[in-house]
C-alpha cells in the first residue's frame, strides 16, 4: 500500500515476529504511486475534506484559540485522535515497524534486566498511540505537556499491560532538567518535531536523558522534497494551519535535523503513505547515543 523500505537493521524478536506473522495485512509493503487503488483514492478525498472542516472550525473559534492556551490544547487534542483514528492503519504500519526497535535492547539496570525489560522515556506521548506495538516488558515514562489526552492515554495504558507507568511529566522536551543523565535505555519520539519550538534543544536534551548506548527510536511526518507539487502546497499551507494544529508545521525538514544532532549512529528510512500529501511523506528509524 505504501513506498517503504524497511529498517533492516533493528532485529525483530521472535515474539514480534509471530505477531507480524499473525496480522499479514497489517505489514509495510513496497508499491508504487500507481498502484494506489480506487479505496485510498477515496480515503485521501476524505482526508482532505476532514483538513477544510478542521480549517472551518479553527477558522470560526481563532478568537478563542489566539488567547487561549488551554483551547488551544483541547481543540489539538481533539483533531489529534480525529486524524490518527481517520490514517490508523498507516500511521499504525509505521509506528509498527519503530516500536521493534526495542526488542533487542538490553538494560544498564540489573533489576529491569532481571526481569527482561528496559526503561523508556516517550517524549510527547499524547493519548499513547505506540503502546499496542510494544511487544515486551518496559518500565515506561511519560513526557506530556496536554492534559486533554489523558482520558484516552487511561484506557491505551489498561488494555497494554507490558507498560508500566512510573511518571508522567508535564513539559516539554526543550527543557527536561527534571530527568537525570543517562537514566533511559531508550526514548520514543515519535511525531513531536514537527512542533518543537526549538527540535535542535529537544534532540540534545533526550541524548542527555539517554545511556551511553541507548537507542531514540523516531517517527516524523516531514516536508516533501523541495520542488515537487507536494512541498509546494506544504510551503503555502503550513504558516497558516499551525494556528489549528498546535503550532505543527507539515512542511519541517526533521530528518536533516536528526542527522545532524550528534548521535553516534542514526539508521532513517522514509516512506509516501496513502493519506493527503501534506502529512503524507515521513521519516523513520532509530539513533544511538
Amino acid at each position: 500500500m505504501s513506498r517503504v523500505r524497511t529498517l533492516t537493521a533493528t532485529a525483530l524478536s521472535k515474539e514480534t515476529t509471530e505477531k507480524c506473522h499473525s496480522h499479514p495485512e497489517k505489514t509495510l509493503t513496497l508499491s508504487t504511486a500507481e498502484s494506489i487503488s480506487l479505496f485510498d483514492w477515496m480515503r485521501i478525498f476524505l482526508g482532505h475534506v476532514c483538513f477544510c472542516l478542521i480549517g472551518l472550525s479553527g477558522i470560526l473559534i481563532f478568537p478563542a484559540l489566539a488567547l487561549s492556551l488551554r483551547v488551544r490544547e483541547i481543540f489539538f487534542a481533539f483533531i489529534y485522535l480525529v486524524m490518527q483514528r481517520l490514517w490508523y492503519d498507516d500511521y499504525g504500519s509505521v509506528r509498527r515497524v519503530v516500536m521493534t526497535g526495542l526488542d533487542n535492547i538490553v538494560s544498564h539496570d540489573a533489576s529491569l534486566r532481571a526481569q527482561g525489560a528496559v526503561r523508556v522515556l516517550e517524549v510527547g506521548a499524547a493519548y499513547g498511540p505506540n503502546m499496542p506495538y510494544i511487544h515486551r516488558k518496559i518500565e515506561y515514562w511519560r513526557l506530556e505537556p496536554n492534559v486533554s489526552f489523558e482520558p484516552e492515554f487511561q484506557k491505551n495504558l489498561a488494555a497494554n499491560k507490558k507498560v508500566q507507568l512510573v511518571r508522567t511529566v508535564r513539559g516539554y522536551g526543550e527543557d527536561m532538567h527534571m530527568l537525570q543523565d543517562g537514566h533511559f535505555d531508550a526514548v520514543i519520539l515519535t511525531y513531536v518535531l514537527c512542533t518543537a519550538k526549538d527540535g535542535g534543544k529537544l534532540l540534545s536534551e533526550i541524548k542527555r536523558v539517554l545511556r551511553k548506548g541507548g537507542r531514540l527510536l523516531f517517527a516524523e511526518h516531514v516536508g516533501h522534497p523541495k520542488g515537487t507539487r507536494a512541498r509546494f502546497l506544504q510551503d503555502t499551507l503550513a504558516p497558516l494551519v499551525q494556528y489549528f494544529t498546535g503550532g505543527c508545521y507539515m512542511n519541517r525538514d526533521s530528518g536533516a535535523l536528526l542527522a545532524k544532532a550528534g548521535f553516534s549512529e542514526i539508521k532513517m528510512d522514509e516512506v509516501d503513505i496513502n493519506i493527503p500529501c501534506e502529512y503524507s511523506y515521513h521519516v523513520y528509524g532509530y539513533a544511538t547515543a
